[in-house]
């Protein structure tokens, strides 16, 4: 399986206790390189391509919507699934590219969100969004792995969605995100820099 480079080592640990080969991809400021992709494909095609295209753990970088459609069409091409993570996909701090998973009319993708951002971070829960076979196949997957998540974690998510003031709350935390982001910036006066990504794949 194809992953970024560098990408979140939790990710990772998941991966290879189920066997899988990691093929590292690196990034340009637009995200997964795919020239390099592409050359990788050519020995070993990927079954698996795990991407974080929202605020990339650790890089924080936001995939860019060409880059986006890229990466379907080559998963397209190679018959290949996409696991998007959006994991921070709700604590947006500017208006960015639709997921990768809006645009998938052939069920390549799997879109995954979890709600520890948002809503608190004890909440071990997430949502999955993908149609076609594989829809089927995860949910069988999912009842044999745990036979079903906590009824009342899921009934308290539920309360917590349906509730007319969510789209503020989240309007409040992108707003003091915003407020962290610039203090943070201001205090260290640094701003991340193609050779920071470099360096960070050296160490990956």
């Amino acid at each position: 399986m194809a992953v970024e480079a560098p990408t979140y080592p939790g990710a990772l640990d998941v991966f290879r206790a189920r066997g899988s080969v990691i093929l590292p991809v690196p990034m340009d400021e637009s995200g997964m390189r795919m020239d390099i992709l592409a050359r990788q494909a050519d020995e070993t095609p990927p079954k698996l391509i795990y991407t974080m295209p929202a605020y990339q753990n650790p890089t924080g970088l936001v995939m860019s919507q060409k880059r986006r459609a890229e990466l379907l069409d080559f998963a397209e091409s190679y018959g290949c699934i996409i696991l998007e993570d959006d994991s921070f996909g709700d604590s947006v701090l500017e208006t960015g590219p639709l997921p990768i998973r809006a645009m998938d009319r052939q069920g390549h993708v799997v879109h995954i969100r979890g709600f520890s951002k948002v809503f608190s971070p004890a909440c071990r829960m997430a949502a999955v969004s993908v149609f076609g076979s594989l829809r089927n196949r995860l949910i069988a997957a999912k009842s044999i792995s745990d036979l079903g998540s906590p009824i009342l974690t899921q009934l308290v998510m539920s309360y917590y969605l349906n509730q007319s003031d969510l789209p503020e709350r989240q309007h409040y935390l992108t707003r003091v995100s915003k407020q962290t982001k610039h203090s943070t910036h201001d205090s260290v006066g640094i701003r991340a820099t193609g050779s920071t990504l470099d360096e960070t794949h050296r160490r990956f």
